[in-house]
């Protein structure tokens, strides 16, 4: 079957447009794209939109892993500082009065301090983690919604198609 577009004569082979014939001054390489024709279930298909869709629950599920990370690491944070808190607790000043008391008064500030920094880098991380929780519970709403819309979409595109079918088939008669 062969058709005429722009004055450029295009054959149909095998389910693609191919050019058999090239027009004098004009610039090919931007006009034609070799497409396969859209026939019946072809053109109702949702392939596209299933791979986004699977795309997309990937992208929750990575979501999902990261939250997760993100809350273990903040329980090993907050036991690692109490596990601090409580070595600078259980220790006294070791009797010295000398140099060494001043040293060992700065190691146990600097632990108590470093149990304070992992505190609060297990609060961020927790907090982290619930942004990462609404941020994929949003998307999962949005991609439901979008889904719907598809599916009620999809349904009129193959009723309408199967419509302009049947006209056909009856005007051919």
């Amino acid at each position: 079957q062969g058709f005429k577009h722009h004055d450029c004569s295009l054959q149909q082979t095998g389910g693609r447009v191919t050019e058999t014939l090239k027009c004098p001054g004009f610039d090919h390489s931007t006009h034609h794209s070799v497409l396969p024709l859209m026939e019946g279930a072809e053109f109702c298909s949702t392939q596209g939109f299933e791979t986004l869709l699977t795309r997309m629950k990937e992208g929750s599920n990575m979501c999902k892993e990261l939250e997760d990370f993100l809350k273990h690491r903040a329980k090993a944070e907050e036991e690692y500082s109490k596990t601090l808190q409580k070595m600078v607790k259980s220790t006294g000043d070791g009797g010295e009065i000398g140099i060494l008391r001043n040293a060992w008064d700065t190691v146990r500030k600097e632990t108590d301090h470093l149990a304070t920094v992992h505190t609060t880098m297990s609060q961020s991380l927790l907090k982290e983690a619930e942004d990462i929780r609404g941020f994929r519970k949003l998307q999962e709403q949005h991609r439901k919604e979008i889904e719907e819309d598809n599916m009620k979409y999809t349904r009129l595109k193959r009723d309408l198609y199967k419509k302009t079918m049947d006209a056909k088939r009856s005007y051919e008669q």
